[in-house]
């Protein structure tokens, strides 16, 4: 990494006051994708975090965690066509989303993320295009243990499926995503 401390000299015109280089070296990447983030902001407090507890308390692997919360998601919540004018400085606040009961694909990507990041399941927040939309999209990429590997989850089109009473899999095609950015 590179680290670098600036002063402003005017306007918008900065020098360097200090620069350095770091190395960081992680055992296990997939930990980075445990922690709240300012794009998936969670601590134990919250209610989407005791409800993703709750919806958790009786599952015996690491799957069933992801597909009760992921079942929970779709089946709870929609998509609000009246909010798709957000600014780029927009970002999620999970409680309110799970008090709604509704947002667009960037509130239930890091609502999914934070909730699975509570149960310790590596997760990422995706952004990029997706087959199934026309506009710029968010969903996620979980590690799933049993399976060795990374896998996409969409639950905005899982919820939007669920509503339409599509069938539909809890696990996407990577074919169908292309990703533009994960956190």
């Amino acid at each position: 990494y590179k680290i670098a401390v600036l002063e402003n000299i005017k306007d918008n015109k900065y020098k360097y006051v200090l620069k350095e280089n770091v190395d960081f070296d992680i055992e296990d990447e997939k930990e980075i994708f445990l922690n709240s983030i300012k794009l998936i902001n969670w601590n134990t407090e919250m209610k989407s975090i005791k409800l993703a507890e709750e919806l958790t308390k009786n599952c015996k692997t690491e799957l069933e965690k992801i597909q009760a919360i992921y079942d929970y998601t779709t089946q709870n919540f929609i998509y609000d066509e009246e909010k798709t004018n957000l600014t780029s400085k927009y970002i999620p606040n999970i409680d309110k989303v799970l008090e709604e009961k509704k947002g667009i694909c960037y509130d239930f990507s890091s609502m999914f993320a934070a909730m699975l990041r509570s149960q310790d399941i590596p997760t990422k927040l995706v952004k990029g295009y997706s087959k199934f939309t026309k506009n710029y999209h968010a969903w996620n990429e979980v590690y799933i243990e049993d399976l060795q590997k990374w896998v996409v989850i969409d639950t905005t089109k899982g919820s939007e499926y669920y509503h339409a009473e599509f069938e539909n899999n809890m696990i996407e095609d990577i074919e169908n995503f292309d990703k533009k950015y994960e956190y």
